[in-house]
């Protein structure tokens, strides 16, 4: 990997893991303290947390690392969006206990993840974890009367028909925003069209999650190994544009011990998203000081053919001083060096070219020839363009 900027490095010392068992938080203030002597560039800085959407978090770290000789107007810039920051996430936080408690009522099991959950699990506070939306996980049986209840209560869907929705492989969630509160819920009924990753585990497997301490109540709650799984699958989906998210995984590699690894490599295999959980495992474990058993690392090692490329270009993504923008076909080749196996291949390959969205769908009036002519036109031209 090219050098990084002051500021990428800057940043990644604040936000990396705090837990004293696998470094020395004491030499990442340090090495922060010697970068801010050397003078940064704090507009830059500010920048780059901002797209990573870690200024809130970075504000707080700053303050517990003791660091000094910070100008005035960036301190004052970044506390100030953190104050902006927690108030938005306390708001969405209450909302998502009204939610749940009328899903519970209505006899609906769900399950909250990301999101002021997430937040509050990693670091003890909703207002650490910058978010947009409010993720909620149900079972598909339930996912008509959910969204019955969430338009009873205000909110308006993207997509009107949601068993329609709900009929297209490509799709896994549904979006609501509410109509006077502007808040964003994405209703799911699997947590990834292609690797739903409560399919891979034991099952009843809604009927085996704990539950949390969250506001005045508390959330079921999915297990910290599980929800590494799902992280490094969703991130892995999106190229991992948001080092936010590498920080969600780095913070969840804590505390996770030999078996915890051991179990998800082997669901991985199995599921077919081997390579897509070694390279968020190796960007958190590469950019974030991350602790890896030495089994893992083991394991990890013998992925770095396959990995090693994707990881340093990634990392010169994220931590470039203006956002990259990577091409169509670039996405598509990512896509397909991310599959395990040859098959894989061909059939996201297909999936890209005929499988259609709920989306095309709704355009040909719930005709499938007519949508999956649709969404081959559609790509036609997103190519062409």
């Amino acid at each position: 990997m090219n050098r990084m900027s002051p500021e990428a490095e800057f940043l990644l010392l604040c936000v990396q893991p705090t837990d004293a068992s696998h470094g020395s938080p004491q030499a990442a203030a340090r090495n922060a303290q010697d970068l801010v002597d050397a003078c940064l560039d704090f507009d830059a800085l500010f920048e780059l947390a901002g797209r990573h959407r870690l200024r809130s978090l970075l504000s707080r770290r700053i303050d517990d690392m003791e660091i000094h000789s910070i100008p005035h107007g960036a301190h004052t810039a970044l506390w100030t969006w953190s104050v902006r920051v927690e108030s938005h996430a306390t708001g969405y936080a209450d909302e998502l206990a009204r939610t749940l408690e009328a899903f519970e009522s209505a006899a609906i099991p769900a399950l909250p993840y990301k999101g002021p959950v997430l937040a509050q699990s990693l670091f003890g506070d909703v207002g650490l974890r910058e978010f947009s939306d409010l993720d909620i996980l149900v079972r598909a049986d339930d996912a008509v009367r959910a969204a019955e209840i969430l338009v009873a209560n205000g909110y308006v869907a993207s997509a009107p028909n949601l068993a329609r929705l709900m009929r297209s492989s490509a799709e896994y969630h549904a979006e609501y925003v509410h109509a006077t509160k502007g808040i964003g819920i994405e209703l799911h009924w699997k947590t990834d069209s292609r690797f739903p990753v409560e399919e891979a585990f034991a099952q009843p497997w809604w009927k085996r999650h704990h539950r949390e301490p969250f506001g005045e109540s508390s959330v079921r709650a999915i297990t910290a190994s599980e929800l590494l799984l799902v992280l490094c699958v969703h991130g892995s989906k999106h190229h991992w544009s948001s080092l936010a998210w590498l920080v969600d995984v780095a913070q969840l590699m804590c505390g996770r011990n030999a078996a915890d690894f051991e179990s998800l490599i082997e669901i991985a295999r199995r599921f077919g998203c081997e390579r897509r959980f070694a390279l968020g495992l190796r960007l958190a474990q590469r950019l974030l000081n991350a602790p890896l058993p030495h089994a893992a690392q083991q394991w990890l090692a013998s992925q770095g053919e396959a990995i090693e490329p994707l990881c340093s270009r990634l990392s010169q993504h994220l931590l470039a001083r203006e956002a990259v923008e990577v091409s169509v076909f670039d996405r598509l080749r990512l896509d397909l060096h991310l599959c395990d196996r040859v098959r894989d291949r061909i059939s996201h390959t297909a999936g890209v070219l005929l499988r259609p969205t709920g989306e095309d769908e709704h355009a040909a009036g719930g005709s499938v020839p007519i949508a999956s002519a649709l969404r081959i036109a559609r790509l036609l031209r997103r190519y062409a363009a």
